[in-house]
């Protein structure tokens, strides 16, 4: 449904379009000029690069109209911190599977199934990956470092789904749970979604 390399340009407003987006768009993400300082925005070595130096909110979404709305999504995504500056926002990214999101919701106010939280430490390039949803606590995953492949298993079916893993193994995830990876580790497991 959608996959993206950033190799086809080095101008981030091709990669969105809020009317008719092709399979390799976003519907809106933030850019330099939409918002003022400390956040820019750039698309570096096939990359889509966010750079905040202070508070400031960044974005990037895509809507889908499906007939029948999907109960088991897998998503994947490279991450890789560079640079981080604590303070600036925490988690540093969130990302929300669920529906109707655009640039003013900030994903919370849309109709989201869960989601989870990147959140930049100290030493410069290191992060962790939080579950954001403070459902019976909200784990935070070991520390990891360098561009990392990060894949979030949401399961709302009704049953327990099983799927091959970053690591070559079949996993379970329950019914009403997530996972979440982080290259070939998983850090979140069996958390329960937000709804």
């Amino acid at each position: 449904f959608f996959s993206q390399d950033f190799n086809a340009s080095t101008v981030v407003t091709d990669y969105a379009n809020d009317l008719n987006p092709t399979s390799g768009m976003f519907n809106a993400l933030t850019t330099t000029a939409a918002t003022s300082p400390p956040v820019t925005v750039s698309i570096t070595n096939g990359a889509l690069r966010f750079n905040r130096t202070a508070i400031g909110t960044i974005f990037a979404y895509r809507n889908f109209a499906f007939d029948v709305k999907p109960n088991f999504v897998q998503l994947k995504m490279d991450f890789e911190a560079s640079g981080n500056v604590v303070g600036t926002q925490t988690p540093v990214f969130n990302v929300f599977v669920g529906s109707a999101f655009s640039s003013a919701s900030t994903g919370m106010a849309s109709a989201y199934a869960s989601r989870f939280g990147i959140v930049a430490e100290a030493t410069p390039g290191d992060f962790r990956i939080s579950t954001v949803d403070n459902i019976g606590g909200a784990p935070l995953t070991a520390v990891f470092s360098g561009k990392q492949t990060l894949t979030f298993v949401v399961n709302n079916s009704g049953v327990d789904q099983t799927y091959t893993a970053p690591n070559g193994s079949t996993e379970t995830v329950g019914n009403g749970k997530m996972d979440v990876w982080i290259g070939q580790t998983k850090g979140i497991n069996d958390f329960s979604l937000k709804f």
